[in-house]
This record gives structure tokens, sequence and C-alpha cells, in this order.
């Protein structure tokens, strides 16, 4: 995603600047994950672009949040949902605001 016309102003010791380059954010990849899982267990994700902060990462299975438990920008560990309706579910990660 680019956001066009960013403008950010950086203020250090009395010195100012102003940044007009385009701003871009990174959508998440996917580029590996562990399989053949079943409920409570953990899954690794591995790609790219993922927030090191847990709270920041929504991983879904279909329409089920998974607990994120660990996460750095390449890697997140997650919990498997209980409630799953189906043994093959489609994997959906979401950081940030993307």
């Amino acid at each position: 995603m680019l956001a066009k016309d960013s403008i950010i102003v950086v203020v250090y010791d009395g010195y100012k600047d102003t940044i007009t380059n385009d701003l871009k954010f990174y959508k998440p990849v996917i580029s590996e994950f562990t399989n053949n899982l079943t409920f409570r267990e953990t899954m690794t994700i591995v790609g790219d672009h993922f927030d090191s902060r847990p709270e920041k990462n929504i991983v879904r299975f279909g329409n089920i949040n998974a607990t994120v438990l660990i996460a750095n920008r390449k890697e997140l560990t997650v919990k498997v949902p209980d409630n799953l309706a189906s043994a093959q579910s489609n994997i959906s990660v979401f950081c940030n605001t993307q």
C-alpha cells in the first residue's frame, strides 16, 4: 500500500526537517507454515512483514481468530483454535492496520 503525498516532520535538538517521499506499508507474506496439527497445538508461520508485537497480528483460520503467542518480523507462533468447523481452513494474517 502506498500513501501518496506523505509528509513526515522530524524534530531533534532544535533541528527540523520535513520528508515528503512516498511512504510504503508492506503486506504480510506467508512463505511456509507447520501443518498436520490439531486443536490447541502450536503452529509456526514463516514469512515477512509481521509485527513484532503479538497483539498487533491477527491470524485467522477461516473466520476463527487464533491466539498469537510469539511474534517477530519473520515468524509467528500461534495456537490452533478449538472451534474450527473444518480440518481444512484458509489461514489469513493481518498486521497493524494492513
